[in-house]
Parts: C-alpha cells; sequence; structure tokens
C-alpha cells in the first residue's frame, strides 16, 4: 500500500510518514472496539 507513496529521504516525509501511520493506527484502535463491542452483542457473557 505504502508503495505508492514516493519515498523522499528526507526529515519531512519521514515526519509525514509518522503522522500518517499514527493517524491509521488510531483509526485501528477503534475498529478493534468496534469489533469487541460486537463480539459482546453476539455472544453476552463471553
Amino acid at each position: 500500500m505504502s508503495s505508492c507513496i514516493p519515498r523522499l529521504p528526507s526529515f519531512e516525509s519521514l515526519e509525514v510518514d509518522f503522522l500518517f501511520s499514527h493517524h491509521v493506527l488510531e483509526h485501528v484502535d477503534d475498529l478493534c472496539e468496534i469489533v469487541r463491542d460486537f463480539a459482546r452483542r453476539v455472544r453476552p457473557g463471553g
């Protein structure tokens, strides 16, 4: 996926990379929370 993004050997691109992955990780966290909530509804007391 990240192969579409051109790699520039500069500090700025590293910073953007970091912010981007941090942003993605936050969404993954939300997704895990949603999945856990769904699992609780499907299997109460699980």
